[in-house]
């Protein structure tokens, strides 16, 4: 889906909020499998999410679709954007390290590019080819080097999962183009509805799930999940579709990770270290040529006109 006008301050503004909802994720995944097998995990957090946002279109009296093709799109969206990835993150992150699940999950604005172009919907080719090389390589700065002597070996199939989350995510943007004309809470709250209804009961046969005996810091990760990282995000997300289009939505998947680092430095006393000053830089540079922002950022550098000085 090509972007329907410039991107707005509120757009990018709620590109960066959906970076720092999913970039929690990953920690809060971290905690939550610690006592709570994949299956329950991922059926808990969308079954939570779902209740939330289907009583947020009650209140606001926003009608879901009545279209039965628009809920069979519904329900490929909640497998190709919920059910599937969720499954192989919170499967593959049982096996692989953060950092390397953090780069091949940003495959992710790779997929979606590449299946925007092949089907006619890449609305800035080159600018966003070049965008999203620089965003994967400040990727691959910030986490290290060191990250990719992991590939292989192994754990190969649990990389290969989560290099098939990334591209499901990749094609969930490109497939969200059906939902243009439909309000973002009912698109979010229709898909999560469709993957609870598939998750629930797999995550009964699979895991007994009244036999488990989960921490409460996992029971926490669970509830923070549902709320922030599903409700809330997909309530963005779905919105941010019709206006930054399929790729500039996706490059929140690059966000993601330089927040990881600012929030390091910020809370945890984490060190500024040069690689990771050039790799923010290059996410900079990569989402802003992705979204047709880079007049803004080299604006920022300018030195001021003598009249602004004046």
């Amino acid at each position: 889906m090509a972007p329907n006008r410039r991107p707005t301050s509120t757009d990018l503004g709620l590109l960066v909020i959906l970076a720092l909802l999913w970039g929690s994720s990953f920690t809060l995944i971290k905690v939550a499998v610690e006592t709570i097998p994949p299956a329950s995990l991922t059926a808990g957090r969308i079954a939570l999410a779902a209740a939330i946002l289907l009583a947020v279109v009650r209140l606001r009296g926003v009608t879901l679709p009545s279209s039965p093709a628009i809920w069979m799109h519904l329900l490929v969206q909640s497998l190709i954007n919920l059910v599937l990835p969720f499954l192989l993150i919170s499967w593959g992150e049982q096996h692989v390290s953060s950092g390397l699940a953090s780069i091949l999950t940003t495959t992710a604005p790779l997929f979606a590019f590449s299946i925007a172009a092949a089907t006619g919907h890449a609305a800035r080719g080159f600018s966003q080819a070049l965008g999203l090389a620089c965003g994967f390589g400040g990727v691959i700065l910030i986490i290290g080097t060191g990250a990719l002597t992991e590939l292989g070996g192994p754990q190969l199939l649990s990389q290969l999962a989560l290099v098939a989350a990334g591209f499901c995510y990749g094609s969930s943007s490109n497939y969200g183009r059906v939902f243009r004309s439909i309000s973002p809470i009912a698109v979010g709250a229709g898909t999560l509805l469709w993957a609870t209804l598939l998750t629930v009961p797999l995550s009964l046969v699979l895991d007994r799930p009244w036999t488990l005996q989960p921490s409460a810091e996992s029971v926490g990760a669970v509830l923070l999940l549902g709320v922030l990282s599903t409700a809330l995000a997909f309530s963005i997300y779905f919105r941010l579709l019709g206006t930054l289009g399929t790729v500039g939505t996706s490059t929140v998947g690059y966000l993601r990770v330089g927040f990881g680092v600012i929030l390091g430095i910020l809370f945890l006393g984490e060190h500024l270290t040069l690689a990771s000053a050039a790799g923010l830089g290059l996410i900079v540079l990569g989402v802003a040529a992705i979204n047709g922002q880079l007049g803004r950022v080299a604006g920022l550098f300018r030195r001021p006109t003598a009249a602004a000085r004046s």
